[in-house]
Parts: C-alpha cells; sequence; structure tokens
C-alpha cells in the first residue's frame, strides 16, 4: 500500500475538491458527482495511490516516434514526461490557463484526448467502487472462516504490480468508442468547422493537421481503428508535442509556482512506499522512542532493519525542532561501511519509519556474552579500528556521534563493527564536502550548525567526556517550551549546574576518542574504568562543579599499565582517556599508534581485512514466510508494550492526527528519502513485466 503522508486541509479540500493523495485512498469516501472532468484520472491516480506503491521512473526515455526523435532537445523528452501521466497533464494544464496561454491549453487537452485513443484512460468511478482486487490485505481483519482459496487469490491480488493493477482498472477502449470518440476529437479541434480548432503555428503542421483530419474522416469511413490510433493521430500528436516546445511550455513551467506544485504531488502519487510495501519477519529490539523489526521488501525481496519510531515520544523529548529528524540526517550524509546504512524512510501522521542496514551480528555487549564476559584483544582491535573509521567519517561531515558506547555497535554477518542509533548527534562545524552544506532537490535544508555554547550535556553515564561534563544545559536565554505542550517529558540531556561564563567553550571531536577509550577498556574488562564512586560523581555533579569532579577522577583513574600485560593496549586507553582533549588521541594518533599497527588501515577500510570475532547468523531461505500479519500484528508482540501509545489502537491505522497535531507535523516535512537508487531495482522490475494489451470492452 502506497501510503502518504497527509497535506494540511485547504479551505477547497474542504469543499469537496480535494487533495486526495493518502487520506481518501484509504477511505475511498469521495463524492464522484463532485470531481471535475479534468481532474478524473489524477484523482483516479490518487486513490489507487494511497492503497499501493505505484512507480514511474522520474525520467522515462522514449525510443523515437515516427518522424519525432526525443533524443534531439531535454526540453522534448521533459514535456513527453509531463504529458504521458495524468499529474503531469494536469498541472501543466493550470499553468497555461493561469498563464492565459490558450493556445498551448488546447494542445495539452488535445493531447490527453489522442492519448487517451491508445492507452485508455483510469476511471475514477470503477477504481473508487471495486477496490477489492487493490487494497492491502490486513489479514488480522479477515475473517477467519475463510476458504484457503479465497486467502490465496487475495494474497495474489496483493502481490499484483502497480503497473498490473493500473491496466486492470484503465477504462477499456472498445472499437466503436474508439470511433466515436475519434469523431469528437476532430469536431472539437482539427475540423475547420471547430470553434478550438487548433494552429500549431506552423504552415506545415496546419497542413499535416488538415491531412490527418482528411485521412481520419476515410479511417472512420471503414472502421479502421489500427490507422486511427498508429499512424494518423500519431503524426498530429507529434506536431503537438512540437508546437508545444516551439511555444517554449518546456522553459516557462519549470519557473511557476505551478510546477512546485506538481513536484509534490508527483512524489506523493509514484514511488511512495510505506509499510505497506513490506513483509514483517522478525521483532529485532526496542528503545526509548520505537521498535526495530526485520522487514522484508515485496518487490525486490530485500531485507531490513525497519526502525518505527513514535512521532509523539520524538516532540516529548527533543529539545529543539532540528533535533526531531537528527538521525535521518545524518545517515543519508554518511557513506561508510562502518555507519549503519539508511535505505528508505518514510512516515505516516504517528510513526516514523527508517530502513536501515539489517545488522544481524547482534552489540558488542552480546559479543562479549557469547565470548564468556570479554573480548580478546586481537578481535577488539580490529572492531576498535573500525570504530575509528566511523567517528572519522562522522567527523568529516562536521557530526559529533556523543553515544559511542557497547549497546551502540553492531555487528554485521561477517563480524564487522558498525555505529548505529544516531539520535543524538549534532553538527559542530561545516562538512568537508560542499554538498551537505546545500538544499538538496527536495527542497531539505543542510543541517543546522550549533554553536559552541548550544553543544549540551549529553551521551550516557560513564561514557561521557570530563568536557562535556562542564558544559551547562541550563542557557541563560529564555526556556523554551517543549515541542508537545501536553505532555511534560525529561529532556535528553542530563542538566548540569551552572557554569561561569569563561567555562562553557563547548566541546569536539575528542569526546567520541574519550568515548572510544572507555568502550575498548569494557570490552576487555566488562567494567568501567572509573570506580563505582566516580561514575556517581558522574552521573550527578556536586555542588563544587566541574572542578570537584576532576579532582575526584584524578585520584580514581587506574593504573591501565598494571591492569593489562599489553603496554601498547595500556598506552592506547591512557591516551584515548586523557583529561585534556588537546592531549588526547585522534584520528590520526590512533592510526600511528602501536596498538594498531597490525592495521592494514586502507584495507580495512575497503572491507578487505577480516574480523576475528564472528557472529553466528541465522539464515534466511527465500521461502521464508513473514511471521506476522502486518506491522500492528509485529508491533503487538514486543513484550507487554502498549500498541496504543504508538498507533492509537488494533485496527485504527488511518493516519488520523490524533495524537500529534497538525501544527507539529510540519517539523517532520523533511523526514522521507526514498532514493532513486532504490527504486532503480522496482524501475527494473517493471520494465520486465509485458505491458500486454488493453482488453476491449464488451460490445456497446
Amino acid at each position: 500500500m502506497g501510503s502518504c503522508t497527509s497535506s494540511p486541509v485547504s479551505a477547497d479540500q474542504k469543499q469537496g475538491s480535494k487533495d486526495l493523495v493518502g487520506a481518501v485512498g484509504r477511505t475511498s469516501k469521495i463524492d464522484i458527482e463532485t470531481i471535475p472532468s479534468e481532474r478524473s484520472s489524477m484523482v483516479a491516480l490518487e486513490v489507487l495511490a494511497g492503497r499501493l506503491t505505484i512507480y514511474r521512473r522520474k525520467n522515462v526515455m522514449y525510443e523515437p516516434n515516427g518522424w519525432l526523435d526525443y533524443s534531439q532537445h531535454e526540453g522534448l523528452l521533459f514535456l513527453r514526461n509531463l504529458l504521458d501521466e495524468p499529474v503531469g497533464r494536469f498541472y501543466l494544464a493550470e499553468f497555461c490557463e493561469k498563464k492565459e496561454k490558450k493556445d498551448m491549453l488546447k494542445l495539452v487537452l488535445f493531447w490527453k484526448s489522442i492519448q487517451r485513443l491508445d492507452k485508455g484512460e483510469l476511471s475514477l468511478k470503477d477504481t473508487v467502487n471495486n477496490p477489492s482486487s487493490n487494497t492491502p490485505i490486513e489479514e488480522e481483519n479477515r475473517d477467519k472462516e475463510d476458504s484457503e482459496e479465497e486467502e490465496k487469490e487475495a494474497k495474489r491480488n496483493a502481490r499484483m504490480s502497480s503497473h498490473k493493477i493500473m491496466r486492470k482498472h484503465r477504462r477499456a477502449v472498445g472499437d466503436k468508442r474508439i470511433i466515436a470518440e475519434a469523431k469528437e476529437i476532430i469536431g472539437t479541434y482539427l475540423d475547420s468547422r471547430a470553434e478550438q480548432r487548433i494552429d500549431f503555428g506552423k504552415a506545415e503542421w496546419n497542413k499535416l493537421r488538415d491531412d490527418c483530419v482528411v485521412e481520419a474522416e476515410k479511417a472512420i469511413e471503414a472502421h479502421d481503428v489500427l490507422a486511427l490510433r498508429k499512424f494518423i493521430f500519431l503524426e498530429i500528436q507529434n506536431a503537438a508535442i512540437m508546437a508545444m516546445f516551439e511555444g517554449k511550455l518546456h522553459k516557462e513551467f519549470p519557473l511557476h509556482s505551478e510546477y512546485k506544485r506538481y513536484k509534490f504531488k508527483f512524489k506523493k502519487v509514484y514511488n511512495f512506499i510505506s509499510h505497506w510495501d513490506f513483509d514483517f519477519m522478525q521483532t529485532l529490539g526496542k528503545g526509548s522512542f520505537g521498535r526495530v523489526i526485520r522487514v522484508r521488501k515485496k518487490t525486490t525481496r530485500k531485507q531490513y532493519a525497519l526502525k518505527v519510531m513514535s512521532k509523539k515520544k520524538i516532540l516529548s523529548g527533543a529539545e529543539n525542532s532540528s533535533q526531531v529528524t537528527i538521525e535521518r540526517q545524518v545517515l543519508v550524509q554518511c557513506s561508510c561501511r562502518y555507519v549503519v546504512g539508511v535505505h528508505l524512510a518514510f512516515q505516516t501522521s504517528r510513526a516514523l519509519f527508517i530502513a536501515l542496514d539489517l545488522l544481524e551480528g547482534g552489540t558488542l555487549v552480546e559479543a562479549m556474552h557469547h565470548c564468556g564476559g570479554r573480548i580478546p584483544s586481537d578481535a577488539v582491535r580490529i572492531q576498535a579500528a573500525q570504530m575509528v573509521l566511523g567517528l572519522d567519517h562522522l567527523h568529516q561531515h562536521g557530526i559529533l556521534y556523543r553515544d559511542l558506547k557497547p549497546v551502540n555497535v553492531m555487528l554485521d554477518r561477517y563480524g564487522n563493527a558498525v555505529l548505529t542509533d544516531m539520535g543524538l548527534c549534532a553538527k559542530f562545524r561545516p562538512s568537508i564536502y560542499e554538498r551537505d552544506e546545500r538544499e538538496n532537490e527536495d527542497g531539505v535544508k543542510p543541517m543546522e550548525i550549533l554553536k559552541p555554547d548550544e553543544l549540551k550535556c549529553v551521551g550516557t553515564y560513564g561514557y561521557r567526556a570530563p568536557e562535556v561534563l562542564a558544559v551547562s544545559s541550563k542557557n541563560k536565554k529564555k526556556k523554551k517550551k517543549s515541542l508537545n505542550a501536553n505532555k511534560t517529558r525529561e529532556s535528553l540531556s542530563e542538566t548540569a549546574t551552572d557554569q561561569p561564563e569563561e567555562q562553557r567553550k563547548g566541546y569536539g571531536t575528542p569526546v567520541d576518542y574519550w568515548a572510544l577509550g572507555v568502550t575498548i577498556y569494557y570490552l576487555l574488562m566488562a567494567k568501567y574504568p572509573f570506580r563505582q564512586k566516580a561514575l556517581r560523581i558522574n552521573m550527578v555533579l556536586p555542588s563544587g562543579g566541574m572542578k570537584a569532579t576532576e579532582e575526584k577522577l584524578q585520584h580514581n583513574v587506574p593504573n591501565f599499565k598494571t591492569e593489562f600485560d599489553d603496554k601498547d593496549l595500556a598506552d592506547v586507553i591512557e591516551k584515548l582517556l586523557h583529561k585534556d582533549p588537546e592531549q588526547r588521541l585522534d584520528v590520526d594518533g590512533c592510526k600511528s599508534h602501536p596498538f594498531f599497527a597490525s592495521i592494514d588501515w586502507a584495507a580495512l577500510e575497503n572491507g578487505k581485512m577480516e574480523p576475528i570475532y564472528k557472529p553466528k547468523v541465522p539464515i534466511h531461505p527465500d521461502s521464508e514466510k513473514p511471521r506476522f500479519k502486518g506491522l500492528s500484528d509485529a508491533m503487538k508482540q514486543f513484550a507487554h508494550e502498549n500498541v496504543l501509545e504508538l498507533f492509537g489502537g488494533d485496527n485504527d491505522m488511518q493516519d488520523e492526527y490524533r495524537h500529534v497535531r497538525s501544527k507539529h507535523q510540519k517539523l517532520f516535512r523533511d523526514w522521507d528519502h526514498i532514493p532513486d537508487s532504490v527504486l532503480q531495482e522496482d524501475w527494473d522490475l517493471l520494465d520486465q513485466e509485458d505491458d500486454g494489451e488493453i482488453i476491449p470492452e464488451a460490445e456497446i
């Protein structure tokens, strides 16, 4: 099902001329009589888009069409892509009408009429009134007494591609209707007596128009439908698109506001992924904001870890609006084998979804358990080196991780360590990559760079560096209200006592290397490097502030050289846990340190060094059946969790903004991420399908 994010309701929508993407697609409750004829095809497409994902290439390449070669100019290809689908035609017509380009508007409508003869047209009435063949299968709501044959048929329908379903719902065009509509087209646009007769602007094209009328009338008299569809109107259709090209529609339309509306609607109708596009295979884990489920994409059969997060919880826990979508922004920018990869991000009005790399090797904490409580130092060496590369990649993008710990480092099936959970990341300086600092083609702005005094005291107890603890999270500016005024929650950052202004200098990349030092020590020793008394001091700062804490830490720092027989290991931990961030090891210091002398950094970066510790991971055969019937069923499986908190009830999945106010939905407008690299596989699958022929309708 192509679940689309609902947009704010306008006055026009309330009166029946609705933006039907999403909401109506689920309910199909629309008054067909109120939809103008020029909108019917697009509305029918929107209804289908609310039930399934309709895949379409963003820029279809066309073979030469008779004497017209679309490769001659990008403008011709641009116009053909617009004219060949309902959304593009509608907004192009709207543009022509607003700019009072009457001749161009006639050409657009003329094109639509001719195309209907060849490909048929989506029937709004049939699409709305007969949803059974393309409505997602909510098996949990099915009658248990349904026969096995009925269930198989329903599943077959659910697996039907959008291409086949759209063909099934098109209004099939029989010979008699083709003849009748051809007469209407000639009488409306081409005949010398027609009030809306088209002037193609050039004598040769007008002559072609007149010649086509003569030939068309002969074909109609002879009932030669093939000649009408494939030969006669082909010629005049080419003349129409050339006239639009000469009228500079390809240059003027992209500069108008209607083009922005077109791009927005295109994204909501085509290639819009939702949770209905996945099989739910297995629950993987849960966190403070959501749950993680192993899913399989129905079309490509690829598997992902789908993270499902409650919008309500995120809003109530975030300090500011930029923190709401921080994880998505970070992961979209990054491309490193040691930072978890993101494939898709989408949403409903209640929840955020992000499809990540499936890492089934477990966390480093689980690896410790499998190794008898501690991981051997040789295995830790490679894992630590991989974490160094992951941290350095984030730092190159100007991002602080701020939450490195064993439970946030997961292993892939080969044993490679991968950084996950970017919820506490922060942008502290510009990226070395210029593309990160530019607004992308979808209008998503670059991440906000925080000032030093805006970096808060965040992280996990025991892993925070001294300079992080020195930061006061109480800003002298007016305290902002919670993003969710209906519920007050503890802030994500841990509040420390106010510090003198001269001490509030912020922090930088060394805080992540401090956490790396703690992590290495913990993996080897199964305990924190500081005594429990010092750890408690880390948790709640005394009235003396950072000075008192530093004094305690200095008295409780262990002698690493006596704890480890490997002097290089002791030295690297000691230098990573240096209290002075200026003296602490960084990426270059780690790469040149004797402890990592056996690491071939270039090979490791290219994934050509084999890890020593290899987890046991399950093998998932292609024949594996989904364990859950859908998202709601999967969410219920988390032990004693209240599904109402996320989705409002067992059967209430209709995105009615019940839990998150509409004014807060705009904070998530940049969340969706459906890259062409993922869609390419679906587009290729569509290309492999046999288009078939439209079945002629029964004789009238």
